[in-house]
């Protein structure tokens, strides 16, 4: 199943590559620096008048430059974009552009990133602007025109410039921003939603993630025994004897690392992109521990001797093999298959509201540079398991197929909120997570045996119950409980390009009420109970169920690459 998830995500990934190199050799036009109403307003300090364009996204007030055959008077008054070169005072909120592009634009600029609305938006004629914008006109007092007039109030030359929107704020070598508010290099490029943010927009994200992690171990106890040769048959592989051996079991089996994938995609909403909804599942590749005795000459399956009620109580065996008694064999089979997924809504209460490092957030005093999400929503957690014991044996007078099966299926479901908080400088981005889920924990626990005596023989009889599963404890077990998952994370990106992040990271997921079958494997048993049993039977009827509860956790190390639209 990974195999089949990591083919199908390299397909659309290389899907998408195709998709944005074609679109780039077809010169698709990009949108524009500053989108607002051109006006002319009076600087009483300085006794001159300034083209003023108010950006309708960012909020950001530009003063505008003409360059090139560009003619500002054209446009006074009129809903215009204006596309140049940006150069950001040290407040942040003003600055100014040198315009090498100006077009009127048909209608609001929510379509200022559509590159067919841009292409649109330069072929409207633009009539000569008569009348009120006229009337604006102070033709005493001189007009901005040149950047000299501004050097004191904006950044010197070589100086870092502020964050404007988003993690990628680069400064290049000549001293201003790039034209293209699509461009990785721009300021209008992100807007710091997610842990690096998203450009504004279309606002989808996705991202696929490697998985490497430690998975917490189950417990089994002494299921497989051996001694040395010679060993009397009443002391052969019991527990406690000087010469036993444990073959399997007594240990933790199902731990260790396992490679899984994570599949994310999300999407802002708004043109700030303080709300947002976002997706994800995952799956680990399924953990499998398998076990087949070699070729020992003793070989015992150790249990708690409950009967005839006898005290002191005990260590016996069920002998699969010992010279001249019997011979036979044992395979246990042990599995375990994690996976989950979620959906959250997200909204920011404080940092960026949308612009990385800019902006008011309510009552609280942003930090530079910081932006604080919160997160509701639904999560759901499945982890089922199971252990099988598969034995032949044959002894002087009959042939036995003997089955053991345990089985563990829990299913969590939950309402998750939590908290994230992310930074980010340049091209990288760093972002903290922490969220808890409440809610029901559903566990159900199958126990399962079966005998076949002489099988595949005319005289081939079943009975139900095997060694470890009889009919004492056998059927299946029901158990609702509340539980909470806590999940934390810290993530740190690197954006490639305009549209491609590589991130690591670390992650740990616990799970406080899960129920597991190695725990509900009880050695302590009645042995006239072993089918077919003996009739009349004496002695307790052992063993029998008893809901044991355990946590489960698993944590990390994530790699993923992103992408964005």
């Amino acid at each position: 199943m990974i195999q089949r998830y990591a083919l199908v995500l390299s397909f659309c990934m290389s899907g998408l590559i195709t998709a944005e190199v074609l679109a780039d050799n077809q010169g698709v036009q990009s949108g524009y620096a500053a989108a607002g109403r051109l006006e002319l307003r009076v600087n009483e300090e300085k006794k001159r008048q300034d083209y003023v364009v108010v950006d309708r996204r960012s909020g950001v007030e530009y003063s505008v430059l003409d360059a090139a055959d560009v003619n500002l008077d054209q446009h006074l008054g009129r809903l215009v974009g204006v596309a140049g070169s940006v150069r950001m005072r040290a407040d942040r909120r003003s600055g100014v552009i040198r315009a090498t592009r100006i077009a009127q634009l048909p209608k609001e600029p929510s379509v200022l990133n559509d590159p067919a609305d841009a292409e649109t938006a330069e072929e409207v004629s633009l009539p000569e602007v008569t009348g009120e914008a006229e009337d604006d006109r102070d033709a005493t007092l001189p007009r901005l025109t040149d950047t000299e007039e501004l050097e004191e109030e904006l950044l010197a030359p070589g100086e870092p410039l502020p964050r404007l929107r988003g993690g990628f704020d680069d400064y290049l070598g000549n001293d201003q921003y790039a034209t293209d508010p699509n461009s990785y290099d721009s300021p209008l490029a992100w807007s710091s939603y997610g842990h690096v943010g998203h450009r504004p927009g279309h606002g989808w994200w996705f991202r696929a993630e490697y998985l490497l992690w430690d998975h917490a171990g189950m417990n089994l106890p002494p299921l497989v025994t051996t001694s040395v040769v010679g060993t009397p048959t009443n002391e052969a592989g019991a527990l406690g004897e000087r010469d036993t051996v444990i073959l399997y079991g007594n240990d933790e089996i199902l731990d260790g690392p396992r490679s899984g994938l994570r599949l994310r995609f999300g999407k802002a909403l708004g043109c700030e992109q303080k709300w947002g909804v976002e997706f994800e599942i995952f799956k680990f590749k399924n953990q499998v521990s398998t076990y087949r005795t070699g070729a020992e000459e003793i070989i015992a399956r150790p249990f708690l001797n409950l009967a005839p009620l006898v005290l002191p109580v005990r260590q016996d065996v069920q002998l699969v093999r010992y010279p001249g008694v019997a011979d036979g064999s044992v395979q246990i089979d042990a599995r375990s298959e994690f996976s989950g997924y979620g959906v959250w809504l997200r909204h920011n209460i404080c940092g960026s509201c949308g612009v990385c490092g800019s902006g008011a957030c309510g009552d609280c005093a942003p930090v530079p540079g910081w932006r604080v999400d919160v997160v509701g929503g639904y999560r759901y957690l499945r982890l089922n398991e199971e252990i099988t014991i598969f034995e032949d044996l044959t002894t002087s007078s009959d042939a036995f197929s003997i089955r053991d099966d345990f089985r563990g299926k829990n299913e969590f479901h939950g309402l998750d909120v939590g908290c994230i908080v992310s930074t980010c400088h340049g091209r990288l981005a760093v972002e903290f997570l922490g969220r808890v889920a409440v809610g029901s924990s559903r566990q159900v626990v199958d126990i399962y045996g079966q005998t076949v005596t002489n099988p595949g023989q005319p005289s081939q009889q079943v009975f139900s119950g095997g060694i470890l599963a009889l009919r004492s404890n056998s059927g299946t077990y029901k158990r609702d409980d509340l539980a909470v998952v806590p999940e934390l994370g810290v993530n740190v990106a690197y954006q490639l390009n305009e549209r491609w992040s590589a991130s690591v990271g670390y992650s740990f997921l616990y799970w406080s009420r899960v129920s597991r079958p190695g725990d509900h494997i009880d050695l302590a048993l009645n042995p006239d109970l072993f089918p077919p049993e003996t009739t009349p039977t004496t002695g307790p009827l052992l063993p029998v169920f008893e809901s044991q509860p355990t946590h489960y956790y698993a944590h990390g190390l994530t790699l993923g690459l992103e992408y964005r639209l």
